[in-house]
């Protein structure tokens, strides 16, 4: 009687032994790392998945040293050790804009472009990997350190690849647009095409760029689909109303964005001075 069960405990012990084998090797990611660097992201929970070729020493390194303002030199100095690592370079990054941000640590120019060229070097490798990342700081970055048409180079080259993506073509426009290039239209209206479900950036980035160039007629036509709503849009409408002659008309915008703007307030180059339309609209300082 004792043998069936005995059998029973060892045939279950196997299959848990398979299950748990078959859980690794048939992870999508697991096979493509280094040794030893899957068990160690499962056991440090980390966020973001090793790429390829980053052993093991350089995972345990950037995993168990958190960026800051204070690990400068050592993420510079794995970045010399490791230069094809898109993490550290992202480190290095994410350390230098804490400098930054606290002040008293050198030229911010000169951060910002340290900053960009290593937001840019770990884009470019995570592009190896067919991963695109890391878009927002190469712009922000780029346009911080004046370093804009090499921002856009490398824009263009990720869109010969893949035309339609967002992020991309967003940060492109956002990028034109501060160079008052007309090529942020073109942008703007690419990325309205290709946008994640429900984000309105895109819509708000064009009607901001008509405007600011007093093409009102057009601002006012920039509109969302019919079960979206932008409280912040609304606004601009009224706007381009006001602008336009037709302030009676806005002011069933300007009202529908009232309660929002006291919590966001709105950018002050659209406060009309003197506007009897605009009461109730709250504008940043």
């Amino acid at each position: 009687m004792k043998k069936p069960i005995i059998a029973g405990l060892l045939a279950a012990a196997l299959t848990a032994a398979l299950l748990a084998t078959g859980a690794h090797a048939g992870s999508p990611d697991a096979p493509n790392l280094l040794p030893g660097v899957w068990d160690y992201v499962q056991e440090h929970r980390l966020a973001d998945l090793p790429d390829p070729n980053e052993p093991l020493e350089l995972v345990q390194a950037y995993g168990n040293t958190p960026a800051g303002s204070d690990k400068v030199d050592f993420y510079r100095a794995l970045v010399v050790k490791y230069p094809d690592s898109r993490h550290a370079h992202q480190g290095l990054a994410n350390s230098l804009q804490a400098q930054l941000a606290a002040g008293g640590h050198g030229d911010p120019q000169l951060l910002n472009k340290e900053i960009f060229h290593a937001y840019l070097a770990a884009s470019k490798i995570a592009q190896q990997f067919g991963k695109t990342m890391y878009i927002d700081g190469v712009r922000q970055y780029g346009q911080a350190a004046g370093l804009t048409e090499q921002a856009q180079a490398w824009f263009d080259q990720l869109l010969a690849k893949d035309t339609h993506n967002w992020q991309v073509n967003m940060n492109y426009a956002e990028l034109a647009k501060a160079q008052n290039s007309p090529l942020a239209e073109v942008f703007y209206k690419k990325a309205m095409q290709s946008r994640p479900e429900g984000n309105l950036d895109a819509h708000v980035g064009l009607a901001e760029y008509l405007l600011d160039r007093g093409r009102y007629d057009e601002a006012f036509a920039v509109n969302l689909l019919p079960h979206e709503d932008s409280r912040y849009l609304d606004f601009l409408h009224g706007y381009a109303l006001e602008k336009m002659g037709r302030g009676f008309a806005a002011v069933s915008y300007y009202y529908a964005a009232q309660e929002f703007s006291s919590a966001f307030p709105f950018p002050t180059c659209y406060a009309v001075k003197g506007s009897p339309y605009q009461t109730g609209i709250y504008f940043a300082d």
